[in-house]
């Protein structure tokens, strides 16, 4: 900076300090990990639910005809289950959802979070994600969030809302667009469900058959700064 001058001296000048650097990001890691019926889960398996016999419910998809679907993986019954035309479906090979920093978002099927995760798609080319849903008067903790290690989160949307950016997308359909990774409340229990944006809404399965729902959790990844 420029400063006075002083009596019998000259003008001093110096630099000013410079500013110090932004922060550095990181997006969350995930992965999908090819499992099967009788094999211990990965550790860093996402938890996505529960059922109300407290078994853990976690975040998978598998193949059905043709569509990679989100599915719900319950290591107790030693399958996972998927959703398809109205009906509940057994798989004993299916991918398991990895990861340290993901969390679930409430949103709604009009709009994907930027940060939602692709879970699949289905035949006709529609991109699937995962989400969870809320029913009855139970929900995972005081403030509707449930967390795990790193920033596990889940966000609330319903049909009405579009899908997070970074929301999780499972897997997509042929011509159709993205399925995103979600889950949603039924009878007391915290299932997987795929959202698809285009249908306005989210499905589980539950005793052998497809619900619908408006209103649902939608899992996202975060960009970190350190």
């Amino acid at each position: 900076m420029i400063t006075e001058p002083q009596l019998g001296g000259a003008i001093s000048t110096s630099s000013p300090p410079a500013p110090p650097p932004p922060p550095r990001q990181y997006r969350a890691e995930y992965r999908w990990q090819t499992s099967s019926s009788g094999v211990p889960l990965p550790v860093n398996a996402v938890v996505a639910g529960w059922d109300s016999f407290g078994n853990l419910i976690y975040a998978g998809r598998a193949v059905h005809e043709g569509n990679l679907l989100p599915a719900k993986i319950i290591p107790d019954h030693g399958c996972a289950y998927i959703s398809y035309a109205g009906e509940e479906h057994r798989k004993m090979e299916y991918e398991v959802l990895c990861g340290q920093d993901l969390g679930w978002k409430a949103d709604s099927c009009d709009r994907v979070p930027r940060e939602a995760i692709r879970v699949g798609y289905t035949a006709d080319g529609e991109h699937l994600y995962m989400g969870r849903l809320r029913m009855s008067d139970v929900f995972p903790n005081a403030n509707g969030m449930s967390y795990s290690r790193g920033a596990y989160r889940w966000e609330r949307s319903s049909g009405d809302l579009p899908v997070p950016l970074d929301a999780v997308q499972a897997s997509s359909e042929v011509n159709r667009g993205p399925i995103y990774a979600g889950r949603a409340y039924h009878e007391r229990d915290l299932l997987p469900a795929k959202v698809i944006p285009s249908h306005g809404c989210a499905y589980i399965s539950y005793h052998g058959e497809e619900f619908r729902k408006v209103e649902y959790e939608v899992i996202i990844f975060h960009f970190y700064n350190y």
